[in-house]
């Protein structure tokens, strides 16, 4: 598994208000690992919309499951915002998936008769 270097993120924000760091698989060519950290207060619609605050985090992480499909693991989050000008937000978010499970489902395609 690689580390990437910090990358500054692509959005309508100054390039130095946010960090990524991504984990690479290199055989499977998959991000295993992504950390989103924002250094610098963020704003959408002139902050009308939504501001982030500096500090406000998000992390994601995945695996194989069942040897053949890439999933979510784990997902967690730091989010101190203010949305619409009205809505202040301060939570720490923490989902972890477990007990994947593999289904087969057998479909046919039936046409819609008078289509081509």
């Amino acid at each position: 598994m690689r580390r990437s270097a910090s990358a500054a993120f692509a959005c309508s924000c100054p390039a130095w208000a946010s960090a990524i760091d991504a984990w690479i698989a290199e055989q499977e060519h998959q991000v295993v690992k992504l950390d989103v950290l924002v250094t610098e207060t963020l704003s959408f619609g002139f902050g009308v919309l939504a501001k982030f605050n500096k500090g406000s985090s998000l992390s994601v992480e995945r695996r194989i499951v069942n040897g053949d499909a890439w999933a979510p693991v784990k997902a967690e989050g730091l989010l101190s915002a203010r949305i619409l000008l009205v809505k202040g937000l301060n939570k720490r978010i923490v989902s972890e998936y477990s007990d994947f499970k593999k289904y087969t489902v057998n479909a046919t395609v039936t046409p819609i008769a008078g289509t081509p």
